[in-house]
């Protein structure tokens, strides 16, 4: 039986001379990614709408440019493949579209609140 998908991963960024990408750089673009994204959904509520469903379309867009080029640049080059990829590009999409959704309830919160919206 083989290795498991993150021992699997582990391994090919090893062999790349990459971290398992838990680094301060990492969680800060990933941080700031979010940011972005909760801004792209506050600047596209007006034409939009303010729904959840908004803010999924937003997260599937930014997964869409930046995620899945660069996943599909480490299956088309062989360093991730199968299982591994198809783990990748599902974080990815749960990761961006929950942020979106997340990041679209803070604001609706916080527009409540404020008086000069």
């Amino acid at each position: 039986m083989g290795p498991s998908l993150p021992g699997a991963l582990a391994e090919a960024l090893e062999d790349l001379g990459l971290t398992d990408g838990l680094t301060p750089g990492n969680i800060a673009l990933r941080l700031g990614m979010g940011g972005v994204t909760a801004w792209l959904y506050a600047a596209s509520r007006r034409r939009l709408g303010p729904t959840p469903f908004t803010a999924f379309r937003i997260g599937l867009a930014v997964w869409f440019v930046a995620y899945a080029p660069p996943i599909w640049a480490l299956g088309g080059r062989g360093v991730v493949s199968g299982g591994a990829l198809t783990m990748l590009a599902a974080w990815g999409l749960v990761e961006t579209t929950l942020a979106a959704i997340v990041g679209g309830a803070v604001h609706r919160r916080l527009r409540r609140r404020t008086a000069y919206y």
